[in-house]
């Protein structure tokens, strides 16, 4: 007797060879004990099915007989779960909604106990207009003070606390700044010190304070941090935005692992000090900071993943002392870069004002032009340079404005350098004038094994850019006939690249007679992938990528359009004979 074990989904079968009945076999105890054995089929709280000649049997545990006993005789079910259970389907609600369930006679005051905490602002008023959004609803304020006041769990994970400081938070009908010589700010400074107080105290692991609101933009006088909050130990990840950070004493936040700052004024040396306070943490990110210049991430050897953006006062980035292995950076003006020991490179901005020194490293790079590129030789020029320092990653990544500047160069007969890049995926449209700049890139990558493009419609003003640049000339040519007429040698169609995936908008002009291109030239090609369900997976900052570039809606295209495009592609000739196209 042998138990056969099968997966069809996420349950489990099992299968006899015996010719008995499950049900006189399962009689048996001793040989029961040694199916159990076989095949650990058994769990004291789990379902187990076994299935043979059209019989089935289901053996459940005593609890889930009482619980199916108890929704077939109408009761709630609800009422039946074990408070912590509660507590953690109250852990997703907002902590306006969970102390509703007051109203719940099983929830009760069950909210008192949640260990999640969060008070937005917003919910008091519509953040499309702008006076409602520059005063504090009292009812906010008396609530937040009412939970704070009843809630009895003595540790909580996450608090989180929405608020634009630069609203009125009590309005007088005399002098809106004095009463009884204290000013409007003190009090407001004071009930939110009194709120972070009470995060802190009650060992608070998450912490989230974003005094912004919905304004957008930083009020005139900053809340100041208590400095309390750099001397929680517990705090695993914090998140602050639009407030002054003062460094009163030692910062002593030996469990952080993540912490985001936004619109904060830092200075290299205050930096330091905040690091130098955070021995265990993993991630830091600057959106929008101001005041840095040259700082040095050394004093926090364990950072591993750095995110900038918005820094307009960065000068120079120096990694060479510090293990960060992922820089995502977001550059509005001249930069030097010099980072040795990063892997994962994602640049946007103004990539064109980046000069890199020491990218040895470097796995894996992400190019994307987030502002209006002005066509200027000058500037083709040091985006050339930056190209070359960067093309020792295998995995490379480039937005259609880097294809552009390829274009250029593939047009005007300018060298181009060889890269080194084993695996490209392109985000891009594919109009006539970016042809020769994907030309040049297979050209010049004699390593190139994986090329994936993720096609979005184009944009129809960019001949018109283009003219006012003075190119319109350079792009004289019939786009549907280009690859038809391109010549010379492509060493990775020869000898290197075997898998090709095209997704996203796949009908529009051009990827036809570039997937026709690819299979007469590629001799080495094993597989195509073609798909209009698969998506940009890797996560950037906001300007990496485009909306655009988001799966095609189901109207998109219809079956026949699909069937045509499926036969036409399939009656292609192919340079190897070992080429799959799959088609999704």
């Amino acid at each position: 007797m042998a138990f056969l074990p099968s997966s069809s989904g996420s349950q489990r079968h099992y299968y006899c060879t015996t010719s008995r009945s499950p049900l006189q076999f399962l009689r048996s105890e001793t040989n029961q004990r040694n199916a159990r054995n076989n095949a650990s089929i058994f769990c004291h709280d789990l379902r187990w099915r076994t299935t043979m000649a059209g019989d089935d049997i289901s053996m459940e545990s005593s609890e889930l007989k009482r619980q199916k006993m108890d929704s077939d005789d109408g009761r709630d079910v609800i009422s039946n779960l074990p408070d912590s259970v509660l507590l953690h389907i109250l852990s997703f609600l907002p902590t306006r909604d969970a102390v509703r369930t007051v109203m719940v006679p099983r929830f009760r005051y069950l909210w008192t106990s949640t260990r999640h905490l969060s008070f937005d602002h917003c919910a008091y008023h519509n953040c499309k207009e702008e006076a409602a959004a520059f005063r504090i609803d009292e009812r906010f304020v008396n609530f937040t003070d009412h939970v704070l006041t009843l809630h009895e769990n003595p540790t909580i994970d996450s608090f989180r606390l929405n608020l634009n400081y630069l609203a009125k938070a009590y309005p007088d009908d005399g002098d809106p700044r004095w009463e009884d010589g204290i000013t409007e700010e003190t009090r407001r400074s004071n009930k939110i010190g009194t709120w972070i107080c009470f995060a802190v105290r009650r060992k608070v692991q998450f912490l989230d304070l974003n005094f912004l609101g919905c304004a957008g933009k930083s009020p005139y006088n900053l809340y100041v941090l208590p400095s309390i909050v750099l001397r929680c130990s517990c705090l695993v990840e914090l998140k602050l935005a639009s407030c002054k950070v003062w460094l009163v004493g030692e910062v002593q936040l030996t469990s952080l692992r993540k912490l985001f700052m936004k619109q904060i004024r830092l200075t290299d040396n205050k930096m330091a000090g905040i690091l130098s306070g955070c021995p265990l943490l993993k991630e830091l990110s600057l959106e929008d900071c101001y005041g840095l210049q040259e700082p040095e991430f050394c004093s926090a050897p364990s950072i591993e993943v750095l995110n900038l953006e918005d820094c307009r006062s960065l000068e120079k980035l120096d990694l060479t002392r510090s293990d960060i292995k992922h820089l995502n950076i977001d550059i509005s003006g001249h930069l030097e870069l010099v980072c040795p020991n990063v892997k994962i490179l994602d640049i946007a901005g103004r990539i064109e004002y980046v000069k890199v020194t020491d990218m040895s490293s470097l796995v894996d790079t992400s190019l994307y032009f987030s502002y209006y590129l002005i066509y200027s030789s000058r500037k083709y020029r040091e985006f050339r340079l930056l190209l070359e320092k960067l093309s020792c990653s295998p995995y490379f990544m480039l937005c259609n404005s880097c294809i552009l500047v390829l274009t250029m160069r593939e047009l005007t007969n300018r060298p181009c350098p060889s890269f080194a890049w084993k695996h490209v995926t392109l985000q891009m449209h594919l109009r006539k004038q970016y042809l020769p700049g994907i030309c040049s890139l297979l050209r010049n990558s004699h390593f190139l094994e994986t090329f994936t493009i993720y096609v979005y419609p184009g944009r129809y003003d960019d001949e018109s850019e283009l003219a006012e640049a003075g190119w319109k000339l350079a792009f004289e040519f019939n786009g549907f006939s280009y690859w038809s007429s391109v010549d010379g040698t492509f060493p990775c169609l020869e000898h290197q690249l075997k898998h090709v995936k095209i997704f996203g908008y796949v009908l529009e002009p051009g990827v036809m007679e570039l997937t026709e291109f690819l299979l007469k030239k590629a001799r080495v090609l094993e597989k195509m992938e073609i798909s209009t369900k698969k998506t940009l997976q890797r996560a950037h900052s906001k300007y990496m990528f485009s909306s655009d570039i988001g799966r095609p809606s189901k109207d998109y295209c219809s079956s026949d359009e699909l069937l045509e495009f499926s036969r036409k592609l399939l009656s292609f000739p192919r340079a190897s004979t070992r080429a799959v196209i799959h088609l999704g």
